[in-house]
């Protein structure tokens, strides 16, 4: 089995006392390799076809392995069956969850948007947004990116409004049942549209639907409802960040990849916020891009925060749920476990972040067993979220440094740059993407 970057070796036998369960678990999803890859991500397994459709030439064809749906039994550096690294044995390793994409052609990307709360602030922000998004972002991307957009299923009881907003034209399933269909059985339901675009040479396909995106457990605890909490005007007492906010902030970071089957038929995602405008073309193909260069994670730069009162937990040396994981992985192994990007600044300085308007990443990596058992730490971490506001900027740099050395990382700010490359400076306008200060 290929770990995270390095050699294909055979799995280490375990002990015959290991629980039955994770032993068929382990016999399902791993079998040794044969021979080295050349590309990082080449586990053995098979993605199963029974629901793959296509939409006007557009394949959605599922790419995952399944590791993610048995993350609690296989996301541990010394699970039974798990293949061990050679060298070195003390850095965090990762099993992905995908074949790297074979051809970067066809590899595809998910841009995955969050409509947390009530929408008319998301329909207001894509009032002077969309337009960039359709014709210099989508259209550009349409042979390689389809759009999964999710209300929140607490304030929404439909999704047509914000399809007439966006001018999303239905997909017609007399002609396309199996895809409307298959669309309809995966999480709660997808409705299917097209995005018509002038200059798009494939159908830009969106699939539109509503998530239950988790509420902390204090709500109810303290005898309280959703409801009140927003209309209290609740903010964390750190960083005054809204509860709505706070709440999309966190899905996007751990809970997005667990709880979307969708996603097992791409081989990529993105994250564009709702307050991002596209200025001019985009420029080349990102989709192309990181297959071909085998990326993990892009992003458009490194912020330092300069209000330590938002760090909160961050700024003691290495965060404590990374200390966490890490001692309890080596308490399970009996070793001494390190991240893989000990000693690298940018995972070491933990007043910087990775800029979270325009990021994204190979699922092989983010639905990834161990990467998602890390993410239950981080995402129920004690004060984290809710009181310190920790987000999906918090979660991506973490994870990375655990499980990579930063090699397989991207910065990709000439796309927020001015004339000059390095001139990323928010209060400026940008030749492709700018950031709108909207409420």
């Amino acid at each position: 089995m290929h770990s995270q970057h390095g050699p294909a070796i055979h799995a280490v036998p375990r002990a015959a006392s290991m629980t039955k369960v994770a032993c068929a678990l382990c016999l399902l999803f791993w079998q040794p390799a044969a021979s080295q890859a050349s590309a990082p991500g080449r586990p053995l397994g098979t993605p199963s076809g029974s629901l793959d459709f296509e939409i006007e030439g557009v394949v959605f064809h599922n790419r995952s392995l399944g590791l993610d749906r048995a993350f609690d039994v296989l996301g541990h550096q010394c699970s039974p069956g798990r293949a061990q690294p050679e060298s070195p044995a003390d850095r965090l390793t990762y099993t992905p969850n995908r074949y790297w994409p074979a051809n970067a052609k066809v590899a595809r990307t998910a841009l995955v948007v969050a409509v947390g709360g009530p929408p008319q602030r998301f329909q207001q922000h894509m009032e002077v947004s969309w337009f960039g998004w359709r014709e210099e972002f989508l259209a550009r991307l349409a042979h390689s990116t389809s759009v999964i957009m999710l209300l929140d299923a607490e304030y929404n009881d439909s999704t047509a409004e914000v399809a007439a907003t966006l001018q999303l034209v239905p997909v017609d399933c007399s002609e396309h049942e199996k895809a409307c269909k298959a669309a309809e059985a995966l999480d709660a339901g997808y409705t299917l549209y097209m995005v018509d675009a002038a200059e798009a040479k494939q159908p830009i396909v969106v699939l539109l639907g509503r998530a239950a995106f988790p509420a902390p457990w204090w709500i109810s605890r303290n005898g309280s409802t959703e409801a009140e909490l927003v209309a209290s005007d609740w903010h964390t007492p750190h960083c005054r960040t809204s509860y709505l906010a706070t709440k999309s902030l966190n899905w996007h970071a751990h809970h997005m990849f667990r709880q979307l089957r969708v996603l097992d038929y791409f081989d990529f995602w993105m994250k564009l916020g709702d307050n991002v405008r596209w200025a001019d073309k985009f420029p080349g193909d990102i989709t192309h891009h990181l297959a071909a260069k085998h990326r993990i994670f892009f992003h458009t730069g490194l912020r330092h925060e300069s209000d330590l009162d938002c760090i909160g937990l961050w700024r003691h040396g290495a965060s404590k749920p990374v200390r966490l994981y890490l001692d309890s992985e080596s308490n399970r192994c009996g070793r001494v476990l390190w991240p893989a990007a000990e000693q690298q600044p940018w995972f070491t300085d933990d007043s910087q972040v990775f800029a979270a308007e325009f990021a994204g990443g190979w699922l092989g990596f983010w639905t990834a067993p161990e990467v998602l058992s890390y993410g239950l730490i981080w995402s129920n971490f004690p004060g984290g979220t809710w009181e310190y506001r920790w987000g999906d900027q918090q979660f991506w740099k973490s994870a990375l440094g655990l499980f990579d050395d930063g090699s397989h990382v991207e910065d990709v700010s000439y796309v927020r740059a001015g004339p000059d490359p390095d001139d990323v400076d928010d209060g400026r306008s940008h030749k492709y993407l700018n950031i709108l200060h909207l409420g």
